[in-house]
């Protein structure tokens, strides 16, 4: 499973404050999507998101939010929204794929985010009642568990 966070190691620290700070400005646009996906039945994976992530490498943590939205039979766009330092912020689109197992939807996917992380990796699986993934990256590592608002 791919977790969602975003990770810093010490040495990249300013660059990736900067990077996420960047990022940062697509929050408008998550909560326009967050706002209209309220107003839409929630079936399977699809629907609102909240919870938190982890960093199993060194317990960093953070608040996030998703909103998962079927784009194909195999397909799901995530729109991640979460904070990093308890103050910065962050968006991005996802498309996770899978396939239905034993009533879950088991999904990866993969995100590049031009950061010194380099690509985000997920995996996971989504239900009607709880979303999990874990996510690996160049530096850091960990899960995110989230269930709805």
């Amino acid at each position: 499973m791919r977790r969602m966070t975003l990770g810093i190691k010490a040495g990249a620290g300013k660059m990736m404050m900067l990077a996420i700070l960047a990022l940062g400005g697509g929050c408008s646009h998550f909560d326009q999507e967050w706002n209209a996906a309220a107003n839409r039945p929630e079936t399977g994976g699809e629907g609102r998101w909240q919870g938190k992530w982890v960093s199993d490498v060194d317990g960093h943590s953070g608040e996030l939010r998703c909103v998962l939205r079927r784009q194909g039979p195999n397909t799901y766009l995530a729109s991640f929204n979460g904070t990093f330092w308890q103050v910065l912020s962050f968006s991005y689109d996802s498309p996770l794929h899978g396939y239905t197992n034993d009533g879950e939807f088991e999904l990866a996917g993969r995100q590049d985010l031009c950061l010194p992380e380099g690509s985000f990796f997920y995996d996971g699986h989504v239900n009607n009642e709880r979303f999990f993934l874990t996510y690996r990256a160049k530096y850091d590592g960990g899960h995110a568990v989230m269930s709805r608002p």
